[in-house]
C-alpha cells in the first residue's frame, strides 16, 4: 500500500525516512545487502537528500537513488525485458518519419489538410524539413502529456470519438485524432514498432492496460521523496505498484490537513466538519470531469494556499484518494523556531488560518527583519546589493553569537540565491561571478548553469553543426576554426595566421565560385576556394610580400599568388587541409539523407575530427555532446533517411537542454539556482531576485495545439500554477529570512517598474492582517542609483542617515572620491580649484600635520625600445590627442577599427580613406604619363583599373556593375582635377610625385627619402616615417585633391601638407622661404601658402609631438578643427566652452568623431590648460599659415 507522510518541513521528512527504512535505521548488513531505494525528482534534492541522511545516521553508502522517469519506465517494461516505453523523442521521430514518407502531392493529400496545407506551402526543400521538424516537435510534446495526463481522450479517439464541441478545438482535434491515429491506431506506425536492439515499442496506454495483470516484483524498500505534484499517468502506475508493495511517500505539504469524523456541534469542530467534507475522497470519475473537485477556491481559505497552492494540494487530495485519506503526519510548528512575521505567516497557512484583518495580538512586528523587499535601479546594482546583505548577515551573525561552538552559526551554505526571472538567468549568473568576487570573494555554487553556453566545446559543435548550412560568411568559418576547442584539436595552429591570410585573400563567403551563381560577382573572387588556391600558389609563387603583383592564370581567372614566408609553411598546410577536408564534409553532409543511426555514426566522426579537449571540463562537456550524438539510434524505428537540417535540429535541441553545476552544490558557499520545481530544500536565509512585474510568475500561454486548454482537470499545472506554487513552497521552507528583490526601474526610460504579482499578494496579505501600511514601508528597502551613494557612506559624506550595507572596497573607494569632490565643491562655492592650486589652499597647520606632499608623478606610456614612429600617428594626434594617441598605444592603423573576423560583405561602394588614396595614385601616375603615352583622359582609365586591381581582389572596391558605376563618377572627378590643374599656369607642376621618409609599406611612392631620426634622452633614436601627399617634382609645393568646390576647403585640412614641409625642412629639401600648397577642387585651383620655419623650430616641433605621444596619457578632447576657429576668433571666447559645446552638437563630425574610442565619454582640458595645449599643438601651424583677410574670415566662420 501507499504509505503517505505530510510535513510542512522538508527535515521532518527526512527523520520519518530514516524511521520507516529498516536498512537505515539498522545500517549494519540491512543497509550492505538490502539498500533502500529512494525515488527522487531531480539531482539537486538528491544532493540535499544525500548530505542530510549522512549527517542524521552518519553513513549515506550503499542507497540507490532513482529518478521517477527512470522507476516508471523500468516498472513498465519490466527493467527493459517487456521493451521500451515510447517517449516524446521516439514520438518526435515516428512524426517526422511519417511526415518526411508522405512528401510526393499524392501523399501529401492523403494526410489531414491543415497538415497538408501548411507543408505543402513551404517555398523550399529547407523550409520544408524546418516545417517538419518544427511541426513534429510540438505535436510529439502533446502527445506525451496526452498519454501522461488525458488517458481518457485517447481512449475516445481510440473509439472514434471527440472531447470537444467547440472551436477552435474541435477542428484542432480532428487533424490531431487522425495524426495519432496514424501512428498509434491499429495499423499505426508504432503500433508493432521496434527500437534498434529489436525491443518492441510501448505506449503509456499499453503498458498501463497490462500492468494490472503482471505481477510486479520489487526487492527491498521504496521511498518518493520530494514531489510537488505529479501526472496522473505516473500516478496510475504508482497505484498499481501499492497493490502488492509497500512503497513510502513522503511530500512537502505547506498546511495540515483534516479529515476525521466530527460528531460535535461546537463553533471549533463544526469548522472541522467543513473541511473534512471539502477533503473526502473522490472518485476517479469525479477527477476525469470536475475542473475543481476538491473546492479549493473556497473564499474563507488561507490567502496564500488560495491564490499560490492549488497545484500542490490538488496532488495531495488525489493522494489521499488513493489511500482512503490514510496519512500520517510529522508537521512543526514555526512558531517554535521564533516569534517573527515569517514564521507567523508560516504558522497561520500551516492550520488553515482564515484570512487575518487584524494583527496576531500580543506579537509586534515593527522591527521585525524577517521578510525584507529590496526595490533596486537594475540587474547588477540587484546582485550588488544581494552580495552585501549577504556578508552583512554573515557577520552580523558571528558578531552576536561570539565564539558559541554550537554550530549555529549563519554559514555561507545556509544561503540560497534564486533567480526567479528565466530570461535574464544568464545575465544575473555573469553579475553574480563578478559581484561576489569582488565583495571578499564570497565562495558559492551555481546549479542549471547552460552547457551549450558556458562549455566552449558545445559552443564549437554548434559551430560546426552550423556550418555546412552556413553561407560560409567569414565570421561562420573562422569563429569555428579559431575556437579553443579546434585549437586544442589541432595544437601547432596559429590561428592568427590564419585570419590575416583569410583578410588577405579577400574571403568574405560562399564555399566556392558557384555559391556566387546568379549574382552581380562574375570574377572568382571572395569565396573560400580562391582563398586556398591563392594561399597553396604562395608557397612557392612570389607574391605582394616581394613587391610582386603578377596574377597566376588559369582556367579564364587570375589568381594574385598569397606570398608567405618559408616558417609559416607548416601553419598554411595545416590550413589548407583543414579548410578542405572541412568544406568536403560539409558539402557531403548537406546533400545527404540518412538514417538516425548513420547521422549518429557520421556526426560522431564529424565532432571529433575537428573539436578537441584541452581540460578535464572540456573532456566532460565533450563526452556529453557526443553522448547526444549516439542517443540520435535510439530515435531510429525504420530505416526512412532523413535530411541534414532535421537531424541538426535534433541535435541543437538536444544541447539546449543540457544543464550542470559550477562547484559543489549546497557543500561550498551560496547555492546559485534558477526557480525550478520541486526543490523543497529548507535553507536559513533565501533571497529571491528577480521579482520584478511580467518577469514572475510565468504567463499562462496558451499552446493552440494543445488540446488540454479545452478543459482543465484536476492535477494540470501550469506554468503560472507552478511558479506561484515554488514561491510558496520557498516561503514555507524558509527557516529566518526570506529577501525579495526586484529591478524598479527600466534602464532605458528610468520609469518606474512594480514588482510580481506575487509580491504583491504577499504584501497586501501583511499589510491587512500582520504588520500594517507602515510596517509595509519598512519592509521594503529602496536602493539608490550608485553603488558609492551616501546612504552606503555617509561618514565620508558627514551626513546623518541610516546606513545601508556595502562591503566593496572598490565603492568605497569611489564613495571617497565623490565625497571628496562634494567637500570642494561646497567649499569653493561650486568652482573646483585646480590641482595644482589646492596644496595653496590647504591651511599651513593642515599641511604640517600631512607632512610633504609630493604630486603624483604623470602617468607613463613609455615604450619599450621604440625604433619608429608613423607620420600618420603624428598627424592623427594633431588633429585629436585622444584618438591618435589611443591608435598609437593600441597599435592601430586608420582601418584597423573593426575585427576582421565579422567582415562578412565586400565592399559595394570604395570608403572614403581608399577612394582618397586610389584617386591620388591615379592622378598622379596620369598626369607624370600624359604627353608621353597619350592624352590625360586615355591614359586615366587604365591606371585608375591598375590602382584598384588588387583591392578589388581583397573585397576592398567593389566588382561588377557596382564597380563600373564607381568608376564612371571616379573617372569624371579625375578629369575636373587635370582640366583645372593644366589651366592654372601658376600652380602647374612638370610631374608629381610622393615621397617616402624611411620604411614603411605599401606607400606608392615615388622618391625615397632618409627618415626623421630624432636622438633621445636615453641616448637612442626614433625614427619619423611614412609618406607625404602630392608634392612637385622640385619639392617647392605641395597639392591636395579636394572632391569639393575649392572655396569650401576646410583649413584644418592643411596640416598633413604642413607636415610634409616640416620633414622637407628638417632634411634640408626645402630652400624658398614660403610653402605654397595648391588645393585642387572640382570648380578651380586654390593656393595656400606657409611661412617655412627655421630647421632647428621645425625640428623641435617634431621631437615635442613625439614625446608627448609615446611618453604622456592625453584621456581628452582637443579637436584641432575647433581650435582652428578659436584662433580665428581673435581666442574671444574660452576654448574649453567651445570644445564642450563641439561635444555636445550631433550635427557635425569632428576630427575626434572617428577613432577607436567614443569621444563623447571625454571632456576638455581645464580653462587655461586647453589654451596651452593648443597652442603646444597647433601654435607653430597657425603662426606660419599665411592666409588673405577673405580666408581669415573664412576660417574663423568655420567652412563646411
Amino acid at each position: 500500500m501507499l504509505k503517505l507522510t505530510y510535513s510542512n518541513d522538508p527535515g521532518k521528512l527526512v527523520e520519518s525516512l530514516i524511521t520507516n527504512s529498516t536498512a537505515l535505521t539498522g545500517k549494519g548488513t540491512e543497509l550492505l545487502f538490502s539498500p533502500p531505494t529512494i525515488i527522487l525528482p531531480n539531482r539537486n534534492l538528491k544532493t540535499w537528500l544525500y548530505f542530510e541522511l549522512a549527517r542524521r545516521t552518519g553513513v549515506a553508502a550503499n542507497i540507490r537513488f532513482q529518478y521517477l522517469e527512470d522507476f516508471v519506465q523500468s516498472i513498465l517494461t519490466e527493467c527493459g525485458q517487456a521493451g521500451t516505453i515510447i517517449n516524446r523523442n521516439i514520438i518526435h521521430s515516428a512524426l517526422i518519419t511519417l511526415l518526411q514518407k508522405r512528401l510526393t502531392q499524392e501523399d501529401l493529400a492523403k494526410l489531414p489538410a491543415e497538415v497538408s496545407e501548411y507543408l505543402s506551402s513551404s517555398q523550399s526543400s529547407d523550409e520544408l524539413d524546418q516545417r517538419i521538424y518544427q511541426l513534429s516537435s510540438q505535436l510529439s510534446r502533446v502527445f506525451e502529456e496526452y498519454f501522461l495526463s488525458r488517458a481518457s481522450m485517447l481512449r475516445k479517439w481510440q473509439r472514434g470519438d471527440f472531447i470537444s464541441n467547440k472551436e477552435p478545438f474541435r477542428s484542432t482535434e480532428c487533424w490531431q485524432r487522425e495524426i495519432w491515429n496514424l501512428l498509434f491506431g491499429s495499423e499505426g506506425s508504432l503500433t508493432n514498432a521496434s527500437d534498434s536492439q529489436r525491443r518492441p515499442l510501448l505506449s503509456y496506454m499499453s503498458a498501463l492496460d497490462t500492468l494490472p495483470q503482471r505481477t510486479i516484483r520489487l526487492q527491498g524498500e521504496y521511498h518518493l521523496f520530494g514531489f510537488s505534484y505529479m501526472s496522473r499517468g505516473y500516478l496510475r502506475v504508482i497505484d498499481q505498484i501499492v497493490r502488492s508493495k509497500d512503497i513510502h511517500c513522503y511530500s512537502l505539504n505547506p498546511c495540515q490537513e483534516f479529515w476525521e469524523d466530527v460528531a460535535s456541534q461546537s463553533e471549533v469542530f463544526r469548522e472541522r466538519a467543513r473541511r473534512a467534507r471539502v477533503n473526502r475522497k473522490v472518485t476517479p470519475y469525479e477527477l476525469e470531469e470536475q475542473e475543481d473537485p476538491f473546492h479549493l477556491d473556497d473564499d474563507v481559505e488561507t490567502p496564500a494556499l488560495r491564490l499560490w497552492g492549488r497545484p500542490g494540494r490538488e496532488y495531495i487530495h488525489i493522494l489521499n484518494s488513493m489511500t482512503d485519506c490514510d496519512f500520517n503526519e510529522s508537521f512543526a510548528d514555526p512558531l517554535q523556531r521564533g516569534q517573527t512575521l515569517l514564521h507567523q505567516l508560516q504558522h497561520d497557512i500551516l492550520f488553515r488560518e482564515e484570512g487575518r484583518d487584524l494583527p496576531p495580538e500580543n506579537v509586534n512586528f515593527s522591527v521585525d527583519q524577517s521578510i525584507r523587499l529590496y526595490a533596486c535601479p537594475g540587474i547588477q546594482r540587484e546582485v550588488e546589493i544581494v552580495a552585501n546583505e549577504i556578508w552583512s548577515l554573515v557577520m552580523q551573525d558571528n558578531q552576536m553569537r561570539g565564539q558559541e561552538a554550537d554550530g549555529s552559526h549563519l554559514r555561507f551554505n545556509d544561503i540560497a540565491v534564486i533567480i526567479a526571472d528565466s530570461s535574464e538567468y544568464d545575465t544575473y549568473r555573469t553579475h553574480i561571478a563578478s559581484v561576489f568576487r569582488e565583495i571578499h570573494d564570497i565562495p558559492h555554487s551555481v546549479s542549471d548553469a547552460s552547457l551549450a553556453k558556458d562549455a566552449r566545446v558545445a559552443e564549437a559543435v554548434q559551430l560546426l553543426l552550423d556550418l555546412p548550412l552556413s553561407a560560409f560568411r567569414r565570421e561562420d568559418v573562422l569563429r569555428l576554426l579559431t575556437h579553443p576547442s579546434v585549437i586544442a584539436r589541432f595544437p601547432d595552429a596559429d590561428p592568427d595566421q590564419w585570419i590575416f591570410w583569410a583578410e588577405n585573400t579577400g574571403i568574405f563567403h560562399g564555399r566556392d565560385h558557384t555559391s556566387h551563381s546568379g549574382t552581380y560577382i562574375d570574377k572568382d573572387y571572395y569565396n573560400w576556394e580562391q582563398g586556398i588556391r591563392r594561399l597553396s600558389l604562395g608557397a612557392f609563387m612570389s607574391g605582394l610580400r616581394s613587391g610582386n603583383e603578377t596574377v597566376y592564370s588559369s582556367v579564364g581567372e587570375g589568381y594574385l599568388p598569397e606570398e608567405f614566408g618559408l616558417g609559416s609553411m607548416p601553419n598554411a598546410a595545416l590550413a589548407v587541409s583543414i579548410l578542405s577536408s572541412l568544406f568536403e564534409d560539409c558539402r557531403y553532409a548537406a546533400d545527404q539523407k540518412m538514417t538516425f543511426g548513420e547521422w549518429s555514426q557520421f556526426l560522431h566522426a564529424f565532432i571529433t575530427s575537428y573539436i578537441g579537449a584541452d581540460s578535464e571540463d572540456d573532456e566532460q562537456a565533450l563526452t556529453e555532446c557526443i553522448g547526444i550524438v549516439e542517443s540520435l539510434k535510439q530515435r531510429q524505428i525504420d530505416d526512412t533517411r532523413i535530411s541534414y537540417r532535421i537531424i541538426r535540429e535534433f541535435v541543437r535541441s538536444e544541447l539546449s537542454g543540457l544543464t550542470g553545476n559550477k562547484g559543489q552544490y549546497l557543500a561550498r558557499g551560496v547555492s546559485v539556482s534558477s526557480f525550478l520545481p520541486m526543490r523543497p530544500i529548507p535553507f536559513r536565509v533565501v533571497f529571491i531576485l528577480g521579482l520584478g512585474e511580467g518577469r514572475f510568475p510565468s504567463r499562462d500561454m496558451r499552446n493552440p495545439l494543445d488540446l488540454r486548454g479545452a478543459r482543465r482537470m484536476a492535477g494540470d499545472v501550469t506554468a503560472r500554477d507552478r511558479d506561484q506554487y515554488m514561491f510558496l513552497e520557498t516561503l514555507v521552507s524558509t527557516r529566518d529570512r526570506l529577501c525579495l528583490s526586484y529591478v524598479s526601474r527600466d534602464g532605458q526610460t528610468g520609469d518606474i517598474i512594480e514588482p510580481s504579482s506575487v509580491v504583491k499578494e504577499l504584501m497586501f496579505m501583511l499589510e491587512r492582517g500582520y504588520v500594517g501600511k507602515d510596517g509595509v514601508k519598512r519592509m521594503i528597502v529602496t536602493h539608490p542609483l550608485r553603488r558609492f551613494d551616501p546612504e552606503y557612506f555617509p561618514s565620508l559624506f558627514e551626513c546623518e542617515t541610516t546606513r545601508l550595507p556595502n562591503y566593496s572596497p572598490d565603492a568605497r573607494k569611489e564613495a571617497a572620491a565623490a565625497a571628496l569632490r562634494d567637500s570642494l565643491a561646497r567649499e569653493f562655492e561650486g568652482i573646483l580649484p585646480e590641482g595644482k592650486n589646492i596644496r595653496q589652499l590647504i591651511p599651513q597647520e593642515v599641511r604640517q600635520f600631512l607632512g610633504d606632499m609630493q604630486p603624483l608623478k604623470a602617468a607613463s606610456c613609455d615604450v619599450e625600445e621604440l625604433e619608429r614612429i608613423p607620420l600618420r600617428i603624428i598627424r592623427k594626434f594633431l588633429e585629436c590627442p585622444l584618438q591618435g594617441w589611443a591608435a598609437f598605444q593600441l597599435g592601430l592603423r586608420e582601418d584597423d577599427h573593426q575585427d576582421p573576423i565579422v567582415k562578412n560583405e565586400e565592399a559595394l561602394e570604395t570608403s572614403a580613406l581608399d577612394t582618397s588614396i586610389i584617386q591620388r595614385t591615379t592622378f598622379m601616375q596620369s598626369w607624370n604619363q600624359a604627353g608621353t603615352l597619350g592624352g590625360f583622359e586615355t591614359i586615366a582609365p587604365a591606371a585608375y583599373e591598375e590602382c584598384i586591381r588588387i583591392s578589388e581582389m581583397k573585397g576592398q572596391t567593389p566588382s561588377g556593375i557596382f564597380k563600373e558605376a564607381e568608376k564612371r563618377k571616379h573617372l569624371a572627378t579625375l578629369l575636373l582635377w587635370h582640366d583645372h590643374l593644366e589651366k592654372d599656369r601658376g600652380s602647374r607642376p612638370v610631374s608629381i610625385v610622393r615621397i617616402q621618409f624611411g620604411k614603411t609599406i605599401g606607400s606608392g611612392a615615388s622618391i625615397v627619402e632618409s627618415p626623421i631620426v630624432l636622438p633621445q634622452e636615453s641616448g637612442t633614436t626614433i625614427e619619423i616615417s611614412g609618406s607625404s601627399g602630392l608634392l612637385s617634382a622640385d619639392l617647392s609645393a605641395a597639392y591636395i585633391l579636394y572632391q569639393k568646390h575649392a572655396d569650401k576647403f576646410p583649413t584644418e585640412r592643411l596640416l598633413p601638407s604642413f607636415l610634409d614641409m616640416l620633414c622637407l625642412v628638417v632634411l634640408n629639401r626645402v630652400h624658398e622661404t614660403v610653402f605654397p600648397v595648391h588645393v585642387v577642387g572640382l570648380d578651380k585651383v586654390k593656393t595656400y601658402k606657409f611661412n617655412v620655419p627655421p630647421r632647428d623650430i621645425c625640428l623641435e616641433f617634431l621631437q615635442t609631438a613625439v614625446n608627448d605621444i609615446t611618453k604622456l596619457p592625453h584621456a581628452y578632447l582637443l579637436p584641432h578643427d575647433v581650435v582652428i576657429k578659436w584662433h580665428f576668433d581673435n581666442k574671444k571666447h574660452s576654448l574649453e566652452t567651445l570644445i564642450a559645446e563641439a561635444k555636445g552638437d550631433d550635427r557635425k563630425s569632428r576630427s575626434c568623431s572617428y577613432g577607436p574610442l567614443r569621444a563623447g565619454d571625454y571632456d576638455p582640458p581645464w580653462r587655461a590648460d586647453a589654451e596651452d595645449l593648443a597652442e603646444r599643438r597647433l601654435g607653430l601651424f597657425l603662426d606660419s599659415l599665411v592666409l588673405e583677410k577673405k580666408e581669415a574670415k573664412l576660417a574663423k566662420k568655420g567652412k563646411k
